[in-house]
């Protein structure tokens, strides 16, 4: 809206730079909308763990992988600092999937005494931490 007052003020030059601006919002939001249809679900049984995680929008399926409950290792790596949030990952295998990366600090630990809870082992790089 300013541009085109600047414009119609005998500014003209700055419109390309308004649809550049408008175009680059737009590739945004897109970007950001995509992001958010992405999950992920983990699914726990006395002898398998499933793991769903892709786009969760119109005809997609997402990735579904299934392992026995038994060959399963869950980690929890942390900084030495605490600069950068910790990673969950489930290793079966000799495959790695990271879990919850779009989580925050707060919700991947709860995510972490949930693991625990249901009785599976968390290797953590700092054991001494809680």
């Amino acid at each position: 809206m300013i541009a085109v007052l600047w414009g119609l003020a005998g500014a003209w030059f700055v419109l390309p730079f308004a649809g550049i601006e408008l175009g680059l919002f737009a590739w945004l939001m897109y970007r950001v909308n995509g992001a958010a249809h992405h999950g992920q679900l983990l699914t726990i049984t006395q002898s398998s763990i499933q793991l769903s995680q892709g786009r969760y929008q119109g005809s997609k399926t997402p990735m579904v992988v299934t392992f026995a409950r038994k060959g399963c290792v869950f980690t929890f790596t942390q900084t030495e600092r605490h600069w950068q949030l910790p990673i969950c990952a489930l290793h079966c295998d000799g495959q790695h999937y990271q879990l919850g990366s779009f989580l925050n600090l707060q919700d991947r630990k709860q995510l972490v005494s949930y693991l625990a809870d249901c009785g599976l082992a968390i290797c953590r790089n700092r054991w001494w931490e809680q």
